[in-house]
């Protein structure tokens, strides 16, 4: 939320009140109209902006509003695993159901691939950037100006919460799903809109590679305005990947980040 509400104060975020709005409509029950939703949201973000910390019911209306678009993408997402038997282009979404709201074990992969990152230098995914480290992966596109900002928020919340086991121990990874258009130029562009710090990598290259990879990791969509929605989480000592539909909160991205260390201790014999 923290990065959401400096974005909001200096208008650097490429989303508006009304943008988070129109997304929770779209994907819930709620009956309020798109405009008195959206001055709800602009009255809480400009008085926590004001108050900070002194805004305690204006960050509970907004706490409970970011859980219910988080449940929304979940939702709207479903949940499914990706198996490795999977052919290419599958579509590996299924009807949304009670299950959806817990993270799932997934097999991703086209993992040993080369791509390039926001500086253009070319990565292999698998030993350059994942490595021996937890990687947190999600997806956007530049151009979009509704829910893929609000999750880019979230990812710059967590890299916050990550602190210096950023790039160490832990590495954030944002994919495009436009790989025509997001140049590494502009993925740095926009990375930037976030503070984002080193051991947060973006990635993109040719389109069949991207492509090939979107699909391995169950991200795919033909039209990609319409991917998936969705957050995985890998262990590279292990291999083991799971997957959050929707928007997760950076707190329970941490939660299971910490799970995870405890797997590796356990492992280890720590």
């Amino acid at each position: 939320m923290e990065q959401l509400l400096a974005g909001f104060k200096d208008k650097s975020l490429p989303m508006t009140p009304e943008d988070i709005a129109r997304y929770r409509i779209a994907h819930t029950n709620s009956a309020i109209p798109l405009k008195e939703l959206a001055e709800q949201y602009k009255t809480n973000l400009e008085e926590i902006v004001r108050n900070g910390r002194g805004a305690p019911k204006a960050r509970a209306w907004l706490d409970q509003e970011f859980q219910a678009v988080e449940t929304a993408g979940r939702h709207a997402t479903g949940s499914a695993s990706v198996t490795s038997g999977a052919p290419p282009g599958a579509d590996t979404k299924v009807e949304a159901s009670a299950a959806a709201a817990a993270p799932g074990a997934v097999t991703v992969r086209g993992l040993d691939t080369t791509l390039l990152d926001q500086d253009g230098r070319a990565v292999h995914l698998k030993r350059d950037v994942i490595g021996r480290k937890i990687v947190v992966v999600d997806f956007v596109y530049t151009s979009c100006t509704t829910v893929c900002p609000l999750a880019s928020a979230m990812f710059a919340d967590l890299q916050t919460q990550l602190g210096d086991r950023l790039g160490s121990e832990v590495e954030l990874v944002t994919i495009t799903v436009d790989p025509l258009r997001d140049t590494p130029a502009r993925l740095k562009s926009y990375a930037a809109k976030f503070q984002a710090k080193p051991g947060w990598t973006w990635l993109t290259g040719s389109p069949v590679a991207v492509n090939e990879l979107l699909k391995g990791m169950g991200a795919y969509a033909a039209d990609f305005t319409q991917h998936p929605l969705m957050t995985l989480v890998g262990d590279g000592t292990s291999g083991q990947w799971t997957r959050f539909s929707g928007l997760p909160e950076p707190k329970r991205l941490a939660e299971h980040l910490r799970r995870i260390d405890q797997q590796r201790s356990a492992r280890s014999g720590g």
